[in-house]
């Protein structure tokens, strides 16, 4: 759950969050994670929130994105 009220920007929090998943093998390899509409409705966030998070995880290799399919868990 993210914390408005904490010092760590949410789209920190929500990267965090789905970088624990990743590395704890909830979310596999070549699995598609949840578009930003979804992210941002379950956490109360907006998509650019969303977005910001999921960027952060492609910068640091977490995460690869299909032009027209969405976002997806890299090797």
């Amino acid at each position: 759950m993210l914390q408005a009220n904490s010092p760590t920007p949410l789209h920190v929090q929500l990267c965090n969050q789905l970088r624990r998943a990743i590395d704890n093998k909830e979310l596999i390899t070549g699995s598609r994670l949840p578009s930003e509409r979804r992210l941002a409705a379950e956490h109360g966030i907006t998509r650019r929130t969303a977005r910001r998070a999921i960027r952060m995880l492609q910068l640091e290799g977490y995460v690869q994105v299909r032009h027209r399919q969405g976002y997806f868990v890299a090797q």
